[in-house]
């Protein structure tokens, strides 16, 4: 099961910025502007964006989350989508 670390804001909470710093990644099997790109945000989580829409929100996913949808990935759990 993947875990999407996604969730409305409560009214003391920020929304966090993502930094221009950030380092996004995206396949090298990606030749058009319809690709994901992750980027680490600290020790914890993983940022997920679409490449075409770099400024929109983006998702997060925790460690083990994010672990276990590549796994997912490698044992072709998505090969029928």
């Amino acid at each position: 099961m993947v875990l999407v670390v996604a969730r409305r804001l409560t009214s003391e909470e920020k929304p966090i910025m993502v930094k221009a710093t950030m380092e996004w990644y995206k396949s090298s099997f990606c030749e058009t502007a319809a690709c994901l790109e992750a980027a680490p945000v600290g020790e914890s989580a993983i940022a997920v964006r679409n490449n075409a829409h770099p400024g929109e929100r983006h998702l997060e996913f925790d460690r083990d989350g994010w672990n276990v949808f590549l796994d997912d990935i490698a044992e072709g759990r998505f090969s029928n989508l």
